[in-house]
């Protein structure tokens, strides 16, 4: 039965891919007749070079902006996806023309393409995401863990989040067989390793899901490599650490996109400072302590968002989303992340790196460290303006779900995860949400 699902729900993203490539291909044509029709151009398109091209490019960018995810993610992170795939590939496909692959339109008709490619996708993306819950409905699911508390937590994250499940019960380990019945999954946090054995063992037997809310070992052993000692199998873990042609290659891109950037936004910031400024004619700029690969203290450069001195009488605290200390302005800031941009110029100077764990305080680093041991490992790299747990974890999110986050990300690193985190940095620039500080007051 379950085989069966998993099989239904390959046909129906693969049919769910082939009607948003129809939509492409819609759109191109209706483009080039208008660019014929109307605009009295000559287009000159070969469609049999062009439809493989344009195909691979819109599978990429929408897998890149998870703009696939139709049913999966948030309506709104779908469309945020596509509008970023729409642009990337209509500025990528006239580069066609250096190849010699006839892809002549004019920039209007390219311009109009793009507006009915966006203005189908969505159609095709609010369809499919209703189809999507009326063909596999939510599963059930039973969270455990090793306490009560623990198991609460877990499924009130999983009730605000999952498209994919519904709680029927949270349990702890002791009581967890009176609920084991009552759904498919069962959804794991942190239960320790003898008992996640013999779980995993029972949900194979008896066909249910099993999914795990990982721990750090879990992560390492997620990008382990098998191999063999004869008929021994066995693991080798990926290191943490960026190897010298990563670093060279990381390092080229944070300078490009930073001189870039500083360029760009160089004339908003000023304008931003000079705002602050005039609030109580004080320095608009606000440096601070932070760490960065090593443990190296660095001066973090960000726009002042709170009174002057904020701290004098309260020591380091970190801002809640009630903190009298930050100013009207200064709240717009926080909300929309523009409080971050001078950071490009650490990144320009390498304290910093455009994408990485984010830079944390020496004080709270080591508050941190005392209950979260690995704390420091996030460490192993420089800091980074965004980041996985900057991207995926919230304000307040707990420093030991953070550090999953960030060893996630340095376990996984590349180019393409970078540009992933830097589109879904402006999207989560968008979404209030996001930049709350912690509940309440300090």
């Amino acid at each position: 039965m379950r085989e069966r699902k998993i099989a239904s729900s390959g046909i129906f993203y693969a049919v769910s891919i082939l009607m948003s490539l129809i939509c492409v291909f819609v759109s191109l044509s209706i483009g080039i007749v208008l660019d014929n029709t109307v605009l009295a151009n000559e287009p000159d398109v070969n469609f049999r070079q062009v439809i493989p091209i344009l195909s691979a490019f819109f599978i990429i960018a929408m897998h890149v902006t998870g703009a696939h995810q139709v049913g999966r993610r948030r309506l709104f992170e779908v469309v945020y996806g596509i509008f970023v795939a729409v642009i990337l590939v209509n500025i990528a496909m006239p580069s066609l023309l250096f190849f010699d692959i006839s892809y002549r339109i004019s920039f209007a008709a390219l311009l109009i393409t793009s507006a009915i490619q966006f203005m189908l996708l969505c159609i095709w993306a609010v369809a499919f995401h209703r189809l999507r819950f009326i063909v596999f409905p939510k599963l059930r699911a039973v969270v455990v863990s090793d306490n009560i508390e623990n198991a609460e937590y877990c499924a009130e994250k999983v009730s605000a989040h999952s498209r994919e499940f519904e709680i029927a019960a949270a349990s702890d380990e002791k009581n967890l067989y009176r609920h084991f019945e009552k759904s498919p999954v069962i959804i794991t946090y942190k239960l320790d390793t003898e008992r996640l054995a013999e779980l995993g063992a029972k949900c194979l037997a008896v066909g249910k899901q099993l999914c795990v809310v990982p721990d750090m070992w879990e992560l390492g052993v997620h990008r382990s490599r098998s191999f063999q000692f004869g008929d021994l199998m066995a693991l080798r873990f990926k290191s943490i650490y960026m190897t010298r042609g990563q670093d060279f290659v990381k390092r080229f891109y944070d300078i490009v996109l930073s001189a870039l950037a500083l360029v760009v936004l160089g004339l908003p910031i000023l304008l931003f400072a000079g705002i602050i400024f005039l609030q109580d004619r004080r320095n608009p700029f606000f440096k601070q302590e932070r760490l960065t690969r090593g443990g190296r203290i660095y001066k973090i450069i960000k726009l002042r968002t709170m009174i002057w001195d904020a701290e004098r009488d309260t020591g380091p605290v970190l801002a809640s989303n009630e903190d009298s200390r930050i100013t009207k302005f200064g709240s717009f800031l926080r909300r929309t992340r523009l409080d971050e941009l001078p950071q490009f110029y650490n990144v320009l100077k390498g304290d910093m790196s455009v994408v990485g764990p984010r830079p944390e305080r020496p004080h709270f680093t080591e508050e941190y460290s005392e209950t979260v041991p690995n704390f420091k490992l996030r460490l192993a790299v420089k800091a980074g303006i965004t980041g996985m747990a900057h991207v995926y974890g919230r304000y307040d999110t707990p420093p030991d779900e953070r550090i999953k986050l960030d060893i996630y990300y340095m376990l996984n690193y590349s180019p393409a995860l970078d540009i992933k985190i830097i589109i879904e940095t402006v999207r989560i620039m968008l979404s209030r949400s996001y930049s709350e500080g912690v509940k309440g007051k300090q």
